[in-house]
């Protein structure tokens, strides 16, 4: 359970990272 719970928060960490990015420019983009 500990290392499932450790790999998801890695993983949330890293598409936390990029939505942000992919955010910024998806919304620059349609607008």
């Amino acid at each position: 359970e500990s290392t499932v719970k450790v790999h998801m928060r890695n993983i949330m960490r890293k598409l936390n990272a990029t939505n942000r990015t992919q955010v910024a420019f998806l919304t620059r983009e349609t607008s």
